[in-house]
């Protein structure tokens, strides 16, 4: 059922990815949403349970929400996607790799989820995370032949080659929601960028948002130590981005970058959430 985002109760930390003790979890959660178990014994172990938030826009412009939990949707490796310049099919076998055919009958490599219209431009999103292994990249449709690719991180393999290369900076983002927004396509990239200092890797979780449209494409969120669990949704309007994903929303003032946590968790809830999933 949708909510008012108005509903959910501010906090002052992030829960994504936290557990529960294996007793209240059986009592108050859906076991079914389980998705890991660490226990050393019965009475110790604790549970971790996927409670995403999805949002979306409504044509009053308000923002709702709901619970929805673990995708239970059937996986189909084959997907077409009708756009204004044609039917894009894609082919994504995870780990394994797959392509994009264009309407043009051209194909490009990669692992694409997500291909839709902004304005009078079309998007493709190809985005991967196994195991190790975060990779993102955004292409640009111009017409059914001509495209650009706005966006590509690096992979596990690049990040360590970069030990040779001081000072370089390498990518490992997967994109898992996007938004259009009176004409403009905006792209949530979430993971880990590392940074080459003297043969040692520094490392780091970094959130971004970035804009496109067919007058370019500019970055306009940059959060540092930031990863979330479960992405839901984005959403971006003139003042604020929200992101949405298990437990929370997260919502981040334009103007002042200022991050909020909201939650739909009781109290209850908070206080017997222990250790991170």
């Amino acid at each position: 059922m949708w909510r008012p985002i108005s509903e959910l109760r501010k906090t002052d930390r992030d829960y994504s990815g936290m557990n529960y003790p294996y007793d209240y979890a059986k009592k108050h959660k859906d076991l079914d949403d389980v998705y890991s178990s660490i226990c050393s014994d019965r009475d110790t172990r604790s549970v971790g349970v996927i409670e995403r938030i999805e949002i979306r826009r409504v044509d009053s412009g308000e923002i709702q929400y709901r619970v929805t939990g673990i995708d239970r949707s059937e996986y189909t490796p084959s997907r077409e996607f009708n756009t204004q310049l044609g039917c894009f099919v894609s082919e994504d076998n995870g780990e394994f790799g797959g392509s994009l055919t264009i309407p043009s009958g051209k194909r490009i490599g990669g692992n694409f989820r997500y291909v839709f219209d902004a304005g009078k431009m079309v998007y493709a999103i190809s985005t991967l995370s196994h195991l190790t292994v975060r990779s993102a990249s955004i292409y640009q449709f111009i017409n059914d032949k001509e495209y650009k690719c706005l966006y590509s991180g690096g992979d596990i393999i690049e990040k360590y080659m970069l030990r040779d290369k001081p000072g370089e900076t390498i990518d490992e983002m997967t994109c898992e929601a996007y938004d259009v927004n009176l004409g403009k396509a905006y792209f949530l990239l979430t993971g880990e960028v590392s940074i080459s200092n003297n043969d040692n890797l520094r490392s780091w979780n970094e959130i971004r948002v970035i804009e496109a449209s067919e007058d370019g494409i500019q970055e306009i969120i940059r959060a540092a130590g930031y990863c979330p669990n479960g992405i839901g949704n984005l959403i971006v309007n003139a003042d604020n981005v929200y992101i949405s994903y298990d437990k929370m929303v997260m919502v981040i003032n334009r103007s002042s970058r200022i991050i909020s946590y909201y939650t739909f968790l009781l109290e209850e809830d908070e206080k017997n959430l222990e250790t991170e999933g």
